[in-house]
């Protein structure tokens, strides 16, 4: 899966061409490092392309740890697989402890034989020192997608914790093409801190 996103991601890139436009969905690309850390040169018969700058290597560098992807939890429940990875943002000192933050990206994949409208999560969260909430709300990120037969829908979010362990799990209800009701469970993740650079 992580494979297939990320040459989809590189397809995305490649078809912007050199005008800097997403021939998908006709804007500009914007983004304050992306001259920073792509240097555009024109080739033979004025083709432009992009080449990496010595600010991106040390960029990759100085965070490898945090940017390279470890694992990638996986669970299928009633036709519904739920991918989970998550990457280690870094920490900010606040009284009376630091702040640990995590990126999470999630895939959700409708194995099913109708369409599934996301309704509602309930996320369970565990830390070292004890620290546990579970959350429950409306879709996810003021969306309540639906999801075709064969389809998928993918986001990101964050979580942080005043621990620099812990664990998250939870549940997806989903509303059916036919009207019932059916949950598929989001596989626990580790959020882990240790030995990354901050």
């Amino acid at each position: 899966w992580y494979q297939r996103r990320v040459r989809e991601a590189v397809v995305s890139t490649q078809s912007t061409g050199s005008s800097g436009i997403n021939a998908e969905y006709g804007q500009p690309i914007q983004h304050d490092l992306f001259p920073r850390f792509l240097e555009k040169k024109s080739g033979p018969g004025g083709v432009a392309s992009y080449y990496s700058t010595d600010m991106l290597h040390k960029f990759h560098e100085d965070n490898f740890d945090r940017l390279r992807l470890k694992d990638v939890h996986v669970q299928t429940t009633a036709g519904i697989r739920v991918f989970v990875c998550t990457f280690y943002m870094g920490s900010k000192s606040e009284a009376p402890t630091d702040q640990h933050w995590w990126r999470y990206t999630i895939m959700i994949e409708n194995l099913g034989d109708v369409a599934v409208q996301l309704r509602e999560r309930t996320w369970c969260i565990y830390s070292e020192n004890d620290y546990r909430e579970t959350i429950t709300g409306t879709g996810v990120v003021g969306q309540e997608p639906i999801i075709p037969v064969g389809g998928c829908f993918q986001y990101s979010s964050m979580i942080n914790l005043r621990s620099p362990t812990g664990h998250m799990w939870g549940t997806y209800l989903f509303e059916r093409e036919d009207k019932k009701l059916c949950n598929a469970s989001i596989p626990p993740s580790l959020l882990e801190s240790r030995g990354l650079s901050t």
